[in-house]
């Protein structure tokens, strides 16, 4: 719910916000769920010493050695996880920025082309006073 109630508002962002600035705090928050997935694959193996652990693994387990057992498919993918919220992250910052250069980029457009129709009515204005 918490998760649901997130995306509606980094949603709501676009409306109260510039796209980059939305752009940036969803990089930030990308960044600190690929923190908390490093943690979690980090902590992980420490409960691999377990009585339930052992009585399924063998007598060698203990925190960070599985003994008979394999890590499976499932820890592979949070490690790919982890690596996937970087990327989007460090694409999100990308974004951000290269957002704010074109706005610059545009807000300049913008003003050559205001002031190139200023000076078009001073040429016309001033045609129109000698005809």
């Amino acid at each position: 719910m918490v998760l649901i109630l997130g995306c509606i508002t980094c949603f709501a962002l676009f409306f109260f916000c510039n796209t980059a600035t939305v752009y940036k705090i969803c990089a930030w928050m990308q960044l600190l769920a690929a923190l908390c997935l490093v943690l979690g694959c980090m902590i992980f193996p420490d409960g691999w010493d377990s009585e339930t652990v052992r009585d399924m693994c063998g007598e060698k387990t203990g925190k960070y050695s599985l003994g008979d057992c394999s890590v499976r498919w499932a820890y592979i993918l949070a490690i790919i996880g982890i690596l996937n919220a970087l990327i989007l992250s460090f694409l999100a910052f990308v974004l951000g920025n290269r957002q704010n250069d074109l706005l610059l980029e545009e807000l300049k457009t913008e003003n050559k082309v205001e002031e190139f129709i200023d000076r078009q009515d001073i040429v016309a204005d001033n045609f129109m006073y000698y005809v």
